[in-house]
């Protein structure tokens, strides 16, 4: 437990969201843990920590206990020392039930007895740690239900109706949301990242990708890597005179390129950010993978330039764009990231599938969304030339979070035009209206077994 002060003007702020439950911690030894107690908040602190000299709380001080946050951030409750901190009374218990994780609370049905032992010197704080971390593995089962609970909450069941040029239909659904996903993993700390650990970072993720490729291509799910190897003069860096063509050899793959391509590269910039990198070194540390991915793993695929759908819009704009898009950019509270859309129904009719980039207001609770489709189905065998120029249907969404509802408008896109010229005079062919309704899981769940 670490027992911190405050300045006279420190806020008194308290979440008490369960979720946010605050636990407390020890991160320093006993000795120095003392010793900071002793010189900076003014209290009294026996030599002898387990003998009955006592904790005392001086008239003009003010104690704080402070815990782990969540997010990173550090609450704290501070009791203003007027008069002596009389840690029997029902104020203070009340106050500092916030403080001891709950879990510990119902397991050890005299904690308060324990602060109070804590307070008059019958136990040390060593002692109360100790008991504290017999107690581990409740916290553990805290934290293991508290991640079952974030996985639940990334996903939502979804259902609506949705008229267009081609009559009524319905729309059924699970939305999958990446980023709450990758909130899961923990980040490393900003004190490690640096250019030199930012270069050490990409050259190891170009072998990561390396590695994958080749093992992929031993068990025959994949064939880049031997196209990599004997195809187009063998590995080499090629950037095709810095020329682009749009469609490349793969492309209207829907999975390959509509769905793979974006959760790639947002996944991309998110490894980079959970290695401690800030969102526009995340962002730069994409743009070189994509650079790697497209000139030099992808070499072979040179139709006659580089991939413009792939390097610009998938690679590019899309996946890493959404995930640097973090509270630091949009403020407090606000996010952006990807949901993968399975099911079946309106725009899923196709691959059973769509995509969502998105951003939200948090304070609001709107979100709002770039939805992308497959508007044609690629035959094996089907050559570039013969692939639509636009092989999606592309959307708007808004979402009301707390009434859990959502509206949308698609265009469909012209999915016969072979070429850019036939395409942009007729580029689209009809329109999607959408309503519906969305709930995460974890919040259904929690009101069906109420």
């Amino acid at each position: 437990m670490r027992i911190t002060p405050l300045q006279p003007d420190a806020a008194h702020g308290l979440n008490e969201n369960a979720e946010n439950a605050p636990q407390i911690v020890s991160t320093q030894p006993a000795e120095e843990r003392l010793e900071h107690i002793e010189n900076r908040s003014g209290l009294s602190v026996p030599n002898n920590p387990s003998g009955a000299d006592g904790l005392s709380t001086p008239k003009s001080s003010a104690v704080s206990l402070s815990a782990n946050h969540t997010r990173g951030i550090t609450p704290t409750l501070s009791i203003p020392a007027l008069a002596e901190v009389n840690l029997n009374s029902t104020e203070s218990k009340t106050l500092l039930s916030h403080m001891v994780p709950g879990d510990y609370q119902k397991l050890e049905p005299n904690w308060y007895k324990d602060m109070h032992a804590l307070s008059s010197g019958s136990m040390s704080i060593a002692a109360l740690e100790a008991k504290m971390e017999e107690r581990g593995t409740v916290f553990k089962s805290a934290s293991s239900k508290k991640t079952w609970n974030t996985f639940l909450n990334a996903f939502s069941a979804e259902a609506g109706l949705v008229l267009s040029n081609r009559g009524p239909d319905g729309e059924l659904g699970l939305r999958i949301d990446l980023k709450k996903i990758t909130e899961m993993v923990p980040e490393r700390s900003r004190d490690r990242s640096n250019f030199g650990t930012w270069i050490l970072d990409t050259v190891a993720l170009q072998g990561f990708i390396g590695l994958t490729l080749y093992t992929a291509n031993k068990m025959g799910v994949d064939e880049t890597w031997r196209e990599f190897t004997e195809h187009n003069g063998g590995p080499r860096f090629d950037m095709a005179g810095g020329e682009f063509s749009w469609k490349d050899g793969n492309f209207g793959d829907w999975i390959a390129n509509g769905v793979g391509h974006p959760i790639i590269f947002y996944g991309t910039t998110e490894i980079y950010k959970k290695q401690g990198h800030g969102p526009l070194a995340a962002w730069f540390g994409t743009l070189a993978t994509n650079i790697m991915f497209e000139c030099f793993w992808e070499h072979y695929e040179k139709t006659p330039g580089v991939s413009g759908h792939d390097f610009f819009l998938m690679n590019g704009i899309i996946g890493p764009t959404f995930s640097a898009l973090s509270e630091e950019i949009l403020g407090e509270g606000n996010r952006a990231g990807l949901a993968v859309h399975a099911g079946v129904g309106g725009s899923m009719r196709r691959y059973n599938s769509m995509m969502e980039a998105y951003v939200e207001n948090g304070k609001k609770g709107h979100r709002y969304s770039v939805m992308w489709s497959p508007n044609y189905i690629k035959e094996p065998g089907t050559s570039r030339k013969d692939v639509p120029y636009m092989p999606y249907d592309f959307g708007l969404r808004f979402t009301d979070l707390k009434q859990g509802f959502y509206v949308a408008a698609n265009l469909n896109m012209n999915n016969t035009a072979k070429e850019f010229d036939d395409f942009k005079t007729n580029p689209i062919k009809g329109f999607e209206l959408k309503a519906g309704f969305t709930i995460d899981l974890d919040k259904g769940l929690k009101k069906l077994f109420k």
